[in-house]
């Protein structure tokens, strides 16, 4: 109730409101890359809950395979 966290906007965050925002309104997806510990999971998920759209984040790493990826989309349908 009332307002929620949110983040403290920097260079960063701002870019990637903008960006995303813009590739939504074009129905397409995006994906933020860049080094750990920067916030790109915190930032997705706060432009998600402030748009109100349902966001689904997954890590990457070197061992994910195909048959991961299938067992992860075939949850999702």
């Amino acid at each position: 109730m009332g307002n929620g966290n949110r983040l403290v906007i920097t260079n960063l965050t701002d870019k990637v409101y903008l960006t995303m925002t813009c590739a939504l309104k074009l129905n397409y997806g995006g994906m933020v890359s860049g080094p750990a510990g920067t916030g790109k999971t915190e930032t997705i998920r706060d432009l998600s809950k402030a748009l109100g759209i349902q966001c689904v984040v997954f890590n990457c790493s070197s061992s994910l395979d195909f048959k991961t990826f299938n067992r992860f989309f075939n949850g999702l349908s």
